[in-house]
């Protein structure tokens, strides 16, 4: 798996690395072990995760690496979809107007798969759900 550089200093790139290094395997896992109902939220996930280059991202997001002790209510899936969610909020700040845009502000997401983000988290705006009709 080719994954993009990360970016920051010296001392967080290589502390985000290790982290990478810890967390990936542990999606692609679960990508693996999903169902069919689940898959797509696995792979939405993961293909997150993958395409993070900020090193304080990863530090910030280290805890993915130890959610089933962190809490069983806390699912890796539950923290993509929150983190797509802010994002689709971003894409329409920066002047993406329907759900088409958003999704393509975002980078590689379905319009499906932003809708799902975007209803599960309010963190999106009244403004995103009302362009995506929720």
């Amino acid at each position: 798996m080719s994954l993009p550089a990360l970016t920051g200093s010296p001392k967080q790139i290589t502390w985000a690395e290790s982290i990478r290094a810890n967390i990936l395997p542990t999606l692609v896992r679960d990508l693996d072990q999903a169902t069919e109902v689940a898959r797509p939220k696995a792979e939405l996930a993961l293909r997150f995760a993958q395409r993070q280059t900020a090193s304080a991202w990863w530090i910030d997001h280290r805890a993915w690496a130890d959610l089933d002790r962190v809490s069983p209510m806390v699912t890796r899936e539950g923290q993509a979809s929150a983190l797509v969610a802010k994002a689709a909020y971003r894409a329409h700040q920066d002047g993406a107007e329907t759900a088409e845009g958003i999704a393509e502000g975002i980078g590689g997401y379905t319009v499906d798969a932003v809708r799902y983000a975007v209803d599960r988290h309010t963190v999106a705006g009244a403004e995103v759900r009302d362009v995506f009709g929720i």
